[in-house]
């Protein structure tokens, strides 16, 4: 009977303060969104390849493009972006036996986003099944 008196009276004291040791309203965390860019892709304008970028929330600093064939670094060009004149606009012309490109956008050093330019890969038709010889089929039985 002592056990279950003093399980009570713990329950009852425990189950009192569980509010006092956590705030009911959290403090806010601030918080860092990086850049919003916008942008229409990377487009061809006769032999060169033209980027244009947009930041959302217009703020000064430095828009940075790296051009890339596959896995190799073709080119590197930076434009200062201010609040006056958020966008930007890189140009790379094509090289011969290239024709799959990709472009890294960076600003101030943070990458935000990976462009593609390329041809399309064939769409592929499905295979047709193989024909089945006479007298084998797959269907079941008629009994």
């Amino acid at each position: 009977m002592r056990p279950l008196l003093l399980l009570l009276a713990l329950g009852a004291l425990l189950g009192g303060c569980r509010y006092t040791t956590f705030p009911l309203v959290p403090q806010e965390v601030p918080a860092q969104y990086p850049p919003r860019l916008e942008s229409q892709g990377i487009t061809l304008e006769g032999n060169e390849l033209v980027l244009k970028v947009r930041l959302r929330d217009p703020k000064p600093g430095y828009f940075s493009v790296v051009w890339f064939a596959e896995d190799t670094e073709l080119a590197r060009d930076a434009i200062y972006a201010d609040p006056q004149a958020p966008e930007a606009t890189f140009r790379f012309a094509r090289r011969e036996g290239l024709s799959r490109y990709r472009a890294i956008v960076l600003f101030e050093d943070r990458a935000l986003r990976q462009f593609e330019y390329g041809p399309l890969a064939p769409a592929q038709a499905p295979a047709a099944p193989a024909p089945t010889p006479p007298g084998n089929s797959n269907a079941p039985a008629a009994r």
